[in-house]
């Protein structure tokens, strides 16, 4: 089953593929570019042409009604995937359709050029800017949705952590210091897992993988230096001391620490 986020890049890509339709029906019904490619240039700008430069065009030609529909049809669209998913952007997505209401020679709006019968060719020009910058902003939804997703995954996992490491302490000053420095472990843990899966490559690691193979593998993989893998080395030490019967019971005092060093870890090496 796809995720929220699957199927919003998918419907990203098909107004962005409408968006270049619009734009190669546009030069079909008006003017062509004939100079040169220019090397890495975009795929619409043969449309954004220089007014500096000569080209020989009819006084204008007539916009077909398909044309028109379609636009209106992808603008929808487009509108609807900026409001729901980056609604920072939707005053700027309206103004290029309608213009920016109550500014004094501000750009003529989408809407009202295509309410003329015949485009001229600075129209085409400026039809095809804003086409192509309205499919610009969807084109970024996913990247800024993925952005999101992750602030929204942190914020979590941040207020998850602290919420734990608070019923450790309540354990811990109850005199249940074994559950406390087990119950710290376990965040440890979790936490140097996340740290190999958002390390950059990842860091791959059994499924099995304690507190002492993870620490080696961040270690070997530059994700912190030798003094910190020493520091949880001793974390993991202290909560194998938690987790398994010994003759000598766990000193509160290393499980307070345990507690705080965790804490640390995580608001210093975030996810």
């Amino acid at each position: 089953m796809e995720s929220i986020i699957q199927v919003i890049d998918k419907r990203c890509v098909e107004q962005v593929k409408r968006a270049d339709d619009l734009l190669k029906v546009l030069e079909a019904f008006g003017w062509k570019d004939t100079r040169p490619k220019r090397i890495n240039a975009r795929k619409e700008s043969s449309l954004l042409l220089d007014f500096h430069e000569t080209i020989e065009v009819s006084a204008s030609t007539l916009i077909p009604n398909d044309f028109m529909r379609d636009y209106h049809e992808w603008y929808s669209g487009v509108l609807a995937l900026v409001e729901g998913n980056m609604p920072s952007r939707t005053n700027e997505v309206i103004a290029l359709h309608e213009g920016i209401k109550g500014v004094k020679d501000a750009p003529i709006p989408m809407i009202r050029l295509l309410q003329s019968d015949n485009m001229t060719f600075e129209m085409q020009v400026t039809l095809a800017s804003r086409i192509s910058h309205m499919q610009s902003v969807v084109a970024s939804i996913p990247a800024y949705m993925n952005a999101r997703l992750y602030d929204v995954e942190l914020a979590v996992a941040q207020t998850y952590v602290r919420d734990e490491l608070s019923e450790a302490d309540v354990l811990l000053k109850s005199r249940f210091v074994r559950a406390a420095g087990g119950m710290a472990g376990v965040l440890l843990e979790r936490h140097l897992k996340l740290l190999c899966d958002r390390h950059h490559p990842p860091i791959k690691y059994t499924k099995s993988a304690g507190i002492s193979k993870l620490n080696d593998l961040l270690k070997d993989g530059g994700a912190y230096d030798v003094a910190q893998w020493r520091k949880v080395q001793w974390m993991g030490d202290i909560r194998n001391g938690c987790d398994h019967a010994r003759t000598t019971e766990p000193r509160k005092e290393d499980v307070r620490d345990l507690i705080s060093e965790v804490g640390k870890l995580v608001s210093l090496f975030v996810v």
